[in-house]
């Protein structure tokens, strides 16, 4: 029977072909308080070194599709020149804990077959008492804090305190993803000697980029969609070249130094403008990092040098023993960013910040947290703009059976307008812009296999230069079921409504292994969605996802030519994996 379903399952591999962004396994006791640290993720990646299984050999398949009923006038005037369907296969194998190979195809909506997207990579851990690791094919750098190279997992600002400022580098990573943009494609080495860590990465890989009307590169594209001639045409049509290497030395139970070194040409130049006019050609750059830790005390930090910049990071975390953290972060980032790291930050380049939080639990049934985050934005043609972020998190825990969160954050900034002056003329000016969200959780356990949750959202905005006030308001409500031992159903609908696209609701869905749906609610409507998932005996399980949205505000879903033909957007996932 294993043989036939893994026959199936690689015939489908080959006839077929969603962007597989991460594979979050969420806890079904006080089910979703963990929903609150996936919303902070920017990406979660399958990693296949962690698993410790003892086993001889490992084979995982995994074959999706997502289906869209309502097809956009695209698809009818051969605008897109694919299917509607996006369609994920992967297949990977592992041999005996220490050797691994992975294979991907993936076709996203609109996408026709022949254009698709390939991933591969052969990875191999602990080969000898120096080599650690050793990779070949596609793979993910995460180094220091985000500030040169990093393209795994990083946190968004939210009831973690401490997680986006004191992130855990992984160094050089074998995971495969659907992602298109943010992977390296040649051989990655991790070796050790005594205290030392050496990574050495080369790479070679096509990028899309934006070009001005010299052929030179404005900006990077990051969408990874290809589906119109024009976007095929653009696709990698830039060459970039990577080489570098870290050197890390350990002293005193892990704390550390790294000292990194990164080489990055590209086969155009680039255009001056503001964003890429300290871009040199080849691009080098210096960055060190540490971790230093004493009784409860850790300092940590990034600092990034070129030949006309540098940027930096710099953090301290105090646990007192008492049940309170407190992290403060000074960020100074003058310039550009590397155009493939994720720096922490409100658009982490050309922006000053220092951000401070607490946590405090007085109580095991009573855990807060609040953060601060105080930023200049710098405008090389203009004043700069200045703003502060500050959230506040409430849990409160009644037994093992019920859980309350409130959380409320503000966000002021300075931005510009664009007004007529008393001559008729245009000019642009500075002015406030005010944000609020106000969140209720909770989560009730029935039962060993019910469980609820219900949250009402309301956001608030004003606009000084307008005296415009705007609302939003979200409401949903969700039911989980285990049913039996391998059977497990989760519902939930949802009621939204928002007067402007500044007080709009983020909706993040539990979706089949691998898929993250973080969705953005326009307007006003109600939508619907059932999850359901079977497991066969530890090796073979069938998810599927149906949802459904209904826009009572307008008459036509999207614009241009993704424009659907009514107010509805239905969609249907298939996803099957087989573990032998």
């Amino acid at each position: 029977m294993r043989i036939l379903f893994t026959f199936i399952a690689i015939i489908i591999t080959v006839m077929q072909t969603n962007s597989q962004i991460p594979d979050p396994t969420i806890s079904d006791s006080l089910l979703l308080i963990h929903e609150d640290l996936l919303d902070q993720q920017s990406d979660n990646e399958e990693s296949y070194e962690e698993n410790n299984e003892n086993v001889e050999c490992k084979i995982s398949i995994r074959s999706r599709m997502i289906h869209r009923e309502q097809k956009g006038i695209g698809y009818y005037n051969g605008y897109y020149s694919g299917s509607v369907d996006k369609i994920y296969n992967r297949f990977n194998i592992k041999i005996n804990q220490q050797t691994t190979g992975n294979f991907l195809i993936e076709k996203d909506a609109g996408e026709s077959y022949k254009n698709r997207f390939t991933s591969f990579n052969f990875t191999s851990i602990n080969v000898n008492h120096f080599i650690r690791k050793f990779i070949f094919g596609d793979y993910r750098l995460e180094f220091g804090q985000g500030l040169t190279l990093w393209s795994g997992n990083s946190f968004q600002k939210g009831s973690d305190i401490v997680a986006p400022v004191n992130r855990k580098s992984r160094g050089i990573i074998s995971t495969l993803s659907a992602d298109e943009t943010h992977f390296y494609r040649g051989i990655a080495v991790e070796t050790r000697w005594r205290s030392l860590n050496i990574s050495s990465f080369i790479s070679s890989v096509g990028r899309t980029a934006n070009l001005d009307t010299n052929g030179k590169i404005i900006s990077f594209d990051m969408s990874g969609y290809f589906r119109t001639r024009n976007e095929l045409k653009r696709r990698n049509n830039t060459n970039q070249t990577l080489t570098g290497g870290r050197i890390v030395y350990e002293f005193l139970n892990n704390n550390y130094v790294g000292l990194l070194f990164l080489n990055t040409s590209y086969s155009r130049k680039f255009s001056c403008n503001n964003s890429t006019k300290y871009y040199q050609h080849p691009y080098k750059m210096i960055s060190a990092d540490f971790k230093m830790s004493a009784k409860g005390i850790s300092f940590y930090g990034e600092m990034v040098m070129t030949s006309s910049l540098i940027s930096g990071t710099g953090s301290i975390l105090i646990y007192t023993g008492k049940n309170i953290t407190l992290v403060s972060s000074y960020r100074f980032y003058p310039g550009f960013k590397q155009p493939f790291a994720m720096p922490f930050g409100e658009q982490g380049e050309k922006e000053f910040g220092l951000y401070s939080g607490v946590r405090y639990n007085p109580f095991n049934t009573l855990h807060l947290s609040f953060y601060y985050d105080q930023y200049k934005k710098i405008d090389l043609n203009y004043f700069p703009l200045y703003g502060y972020d500050f959230l506040a998190d409430v849990k409160y825990y009644l037994k093992s059976k019920l859980s309350l969160v409130f959380n409320y954050r503000k966000r002021v900034n300075e931005s510009h307008y664009l007004i007529k002056n008393n001559a008729g003329l245009t000019e642009k000016i500075i002015g406030w812009n005010y944000r609020q969200r106000f969140r209720l959780t909770l989560d009730y356990k029935i039962s060993t296999s019910i469980v609820t949750r219900a949250r009402m959202e309301i956001n608030l905005y004003r606009d000084e230069i307008n005296s415009s006030n705007k609302s939003g308001f979200l409401f949903y409500h969700d039911m989980i079921f285990k049913i039996l031992k391998y059977l497990s159903v989760n519902l939930r609908g949802i009621y939204f409504k928002n007067d402007c696209n500044e007080t709009v609701s983020y909706e993040l869905e539990r979706d089949v292994d691998g898929v993250r749906s973080q969705i953005i609610l326009y307007g006003e409507g109600v939508k619907f969605y059932l999850l359901a998932s079977y497991n066969l005996k530890n090796w073979l399980k069938f998810s599927g996802k149906y949802s459904v949205l209904l826009r009572d505000d307008v008459l036509k879903i999207g614009t241009g030519q993704d424009t659907l033909p009514g107010n509805r957007d239905s969609r249907i996932s298939v996803q099957v994996d087989v573990n032998l």
